[in-house]
């Protein structure tokens, strides 16, 4: 994934969304922090964005991270996420794959469900 910027301009109110812990701080002049890119969620137009490279050839190539951080730099306002999208997909993943049994239980349970709502006439499904 990349970052995509949208800039908000106004004196309304914005609602944006993440995952884990929304974390948000105030950079200092010159202060820096180097994060996953998908981590950002805001910023001030005060921070300054740049990229810096993560290692070696190695590094990049098995531990699953991607090439690049990015360095945000104050002054300003930043909001951050702890567990980007990508990160939670990866960890549901890894848990449905050490328990598939559960989750084929919890599947086949859905279904069932479903289909005796169904069958005595509550819909529950739309036709889905």
């Amino acid at each position: 994934m990349g970052m995509v910027v949208q800039t908000i301009k106004g004196g309304g109110w914005s609602f944006f969304g993440g995952h884990g812990t929304l974390i948000s701080k105030e950079l200092t002049k010159e202060e820096e922090i180097v994060i996953d890119t998908n981590s950002v969620i805001a910023m001030a137009d005060s921070v300054t964005v740049d990229i810096r490279c993560v290692g070696n050839c190695g590094m990049v190539c098995c531990s699953g991270e991607g090439i690049t951080y990015t360095v945000l730099v104050g002054p300003g306002l930043i909001v951050l996420q702890s567990l980007p999208l990508a990160k939670l997909r990866r960890i549901i993943m890894e848990w449905i794959r050490a328990h598939k049994q559960h989750y084929i239980l919890l599947t086949c349970c859905k279904a069932l469900i479903k289909i005796i709502l169904n069958s005595a006439g509550g819909g529950g499904g739309g036709g889905e």
